[in-house]
């Protein structure tokens, strides 16, 4: 614990030694890395219109059936004796 207090009191004791000038520049390279709020990032954000578009788009995108590449009947068996299909997409099929 002791650590911890003579850490504390080396940065005071380090800080009471700076001179204004130093603390103002110390002040002022902390204000430059610090990042702007949430709120002010959000001005250059989409405008309502075009993402409401954008959206409608996503929304009217037809998904393409890819067809399986193990057939049905041939399924692979679970341990309840179902039979379960293993689809599995490859690029090309994708493309």
């Amino acid at each position: 614990m002791d650590f911890f207090v003579d850490y504390v009191e080396e940065l005071f004791q380090f800080f009471l030694g700076l001179s204004k000038e130093q603390l103002q520049g110390a002040v002022q390279e902390l204000k430059e890395m610090t990042p702007e709020p949430m709120n002010s990032m959000l001005v250059d954000k989409q405008p309502r219109e075009e993402a409401i578009r954008k959206r409608a788009e996503r929304l009217s995108m037809v998904t393409r059936d890819v067809p399986p590449t193990t057939d049905p009947e041939e399924g692979h068996a679970t341990e309840s004796g179902r039979t379960s299909v293993r689809f599995h997409l490859t690029v090309k099929a994708i493309l």
